[in-house]
């Protein structure tokens, strides 16, 4: 079995290098085999942007959208909880 780093790489290798209709194969030939969608698979192996990001990818147009209007009606947490009112600093 490959390491977590070797794993996450090859995963992002492969979102990033298919376009969506081919995800959208892989991601209902997976749901039929394995009984769990793609992307629960992509949000267990992931977290944070990374995770929504990877998820946004594998989805089909109206999941994403979903998850993309959860986001926005959630909110999202503030990297810079502190920001300096000086965009100099």
């Amino acid at each position: 079995m490959l390491p977590v780093c070797s794993r996450l790489t090859l995963l992002i290798e492969v979102l990033a290098t298919r376009n969506k209709r081919h995800l959208a194969r892989v991601s209902q030939g997976y749901r039929h085999y394995h009984k769990q969608d793609l992307s629960e698979l992509v949000g267990s192996e992931l977290s944070g942007w990374y995770r929504y990001l990877a998820q946004f990818i594998v989805l089909d147009t109206a999941q994403s959208d979903r998850l993309l209007l959860d986001l926005a009606l959630d909110g999202h947490p503030n990297p810079n909880p502190n920001p300096s009112p000086d965009p100099d600093h």
